[in-house]
């Protein structure tokens, strides 16, 4: 495999189409006339590696496309991560395109996670998106949520398709956020969703009264969260969503860890492990 460009299918000069099974050797071929393109995004393609590897690599249409003088113009990621993940993958090919129409590609929007869950009919897919992620990343070990590695479209697909609960932890953050903004939905449904495994009747009522505060005296668990969060929301202090997890799976734990404990403010370090659910 030399990277040229064989020219259209019915022996014309010009682009040309065709699907292709790249194995990790062909790829190294090609990424050889990779000179003329962006910097790699090791966190990009490394996505893709957990894909091919897994053998969940979909033929959707996305191409790998080439000059006439065999440069490669499009698809350095999937290449790189075929090489690293050392099996083949299928894919469209298109050859013999003008160097200069590299200049239009990558221009349009991305299709985010919440876009393909709406494609899907998914309900309440600005939240669930983010919930998928974040308890995705939990749990491959991701404790601070760094962010270091990240999922992909079907690693997300995949996890729904396993936790079909995960619905439910939306639908909790949709309801809460309704009544109860000091605290970011993303986080609340992913507490939920984590909480959720231990115990999912006593996740029912804590997020319950977490949302309307009811009959919840000073010193409660909970009041002592809605009041912690609250605070950061009045003072326009920035939390990021891994702290405010903690605080939620912290105020669940006191209540788990002993429920007639005064609790008078809820704190987490943000340097700190997010607690696992008691």
């Amino acid at each position: 495999m030399n990277g040229k460009s064989s020219g259209a299918a019915d022996g014309t000069t010009g682009p040309a189409a065709r699907i292709a099974i790249i194995t990790p050797e062909m790829a190294t071929e090609y990424l050889r006339h990779n000179t003329h393109n962006r910097k790699t995004k090791p966190k990009h393609y490394r996505q893709m590696v957990r894909d091919i590897a897994n053998g969940s690599w979909d033929l959707n249409g996305e191409t790998i496309k080439i000059a006439v003088d065999g440069t490669i113009l499009d698809g350095q990621h999937r290449l790189t991560a075929c090489v690293e993940a050392g099996r083949p993958f299928t894919t469209f090919i298109i050859t013999g395109l003008p160097q200069e129409v590299q200049r239009s590609m990558d221009v349009g929007a991305r299709r985010s996670m919440a876009d393909v869950l709406g494609i899907e009919g998914e309900k309440h897919t600005s939240y669930l998106a983010p919930i998928l992620r974040l308890v995705w990343m939990w749990d491959a070990g991701d404790r601070k949520f760094n962010g270091n590695t990240t999922p992909t479209v079907t690693e997300m697909n995949a996890l729904l398709a396993r936790q079909p609960q995960l619905r439910r932890s939306a639908e909790v953050a949709a309801t809460t956020y309704r009544s109860f903004r000091a605290l970011s939905p993303s986080a609340v449904g992913t507490a939920h969703a984590l909480c959720s495994r231990t115990s999912a009747g006593d996740a029912t009522w804590f997020f319950a009264r977490l949302a309307d505060g009811a009959e919840l005296p000073v010193g409660h668990p909970v009041y002592a969260l809605r009041r912690r969060a609250q605070s950061d929301r009045d003072v326009n202090r920035v939390v990021t969503t891994a702290t405010q997890v903690a605080y939620v799976i912290r105020a669940w734990n006191h209540l788990r860890e002993d429920p007639t404990r005064d609790v008078a403010l809820i704190r987490h370090s943000a340097n700190r492990d997010i607690p696992e659910p008691l």
